[in-house]
């Protein structure tokens, strides 16, 4: 409490719109960077879409993008929530995509298993396009 103010004149000061305002401005959704809300990590849109994406786990990328689009998200913040890294390790695309590579290579018997890690180097390296070519040592 500020010295000289009542209680109520204090607690007034700091839930004025100017201050909530500014407060809310920084509270930005950690997977597409709009505004969340109130003490929220995401926003309803990247929530609804982090369901979908637990539910559809075993389909392929097209049909979980289509999910997707039936959410009613608009496609720039679809985009921002596939390019989402949240521990370090790969996207969420690269997630989805290496669920599909297991799912695939353990229907033809291989028993070694792909990580999003393992995808986002694959990706970064950029080893399908030059095909007739020795990759580079990193």
């Amino acid at each position: 409490m500020l010295p000289g103010r009542s209680p109520w004149a204090t607690f007034a000061a700091v839930l004025s719109p100017r201050s909530s305002a500014r407060y809310t401005a920084r509270v930005r959704c950690r997977m597409c960077q709009e505004p969340a809300g109130w003490l929220r990590r995401r926003c309803e849109t990247c929530a609804q879409l982090s369901g979908v994406v637990a539910a559809s786990r075993g389909l392929g990328l097209s049909q979980t993008l289509d999910l997707m689009i039936a959410t009613g998200a608009p496609p720039p913040r679809i985009e921002a929530f596939l390019a989402y890294e949240p521990v370090g390790a790969g996207t969420i695309r690269d997630q989805i995509v290496a669920d599909m590579t297991n799912q695939l290579a353990h229907a033809l018997g291989q028993t070694r298993v792909q990580t999003a890690a393992d995808v986002k180097r694959l990706r970064e390296r950029g080893a399908w396009q030059g095909l007739d070519k020795r990759p580079e040592q990193l």
